[in-house]
């Protein structure tokens, strides 16, 4: 079972917004570019998945690397929850590496960087007014 749809980075404008301004974190084969929102703007958590073309030609190796991408990530939503709760974060997860990867590697590489990105992110104390 994948990730909710309620997790899901649809919007072409909070994409771009990730993209043009989000933090980068680089543990190859997967990047990761997050944004935090202001409470005002977004306050929920959105994650996307892709995998370019341009490396990985085949339709079914992309859909395969993006499931093993979204059932890597399933199992730490709780806990980014629980730090990010005060405001809107945007993930984006980019595999860019040549070869297939596989699962084991995917979940390593997603909880580094997912490690780095807690590490360097302030977490809002949750009885700031």
């Amino acid at each position: 079972m994948g990730i909710s749809t309620t997790y899901s980075l649809k919007h072409r404008s909070r994409i771009a917004a990730v993209v043009k301004k989000g933090q980068r974190y680089r543990s190859f084969p997967i990047h990761l570019m997050a944004l935090e929102h202001s409470p005002e703007e977004y306050e929920d958590l959105k994650i996307g998945f892709s995998v370019p073309a341009r490396i990985h030609r085949s339709a079914v190796m992309r859909n395969r690397l993006k499931r093993r991408m979204r059932e890597a990530i399933r199992p730490l939503i709780p806990s980014l929850l629980e730090k990010k709760r005060a405001t809107g974060l945007s993930l984006m997860f980019v595999h860019v590496g040549p070869e297939e990867s596989d699962q084991a590697l995917i979940h390593l590489k997603i909880k580094i960087l997912l490690e780095r990105f807690t590490e360097h992110t302030p977490i809002p104390s949750s009885h700031e007014h």
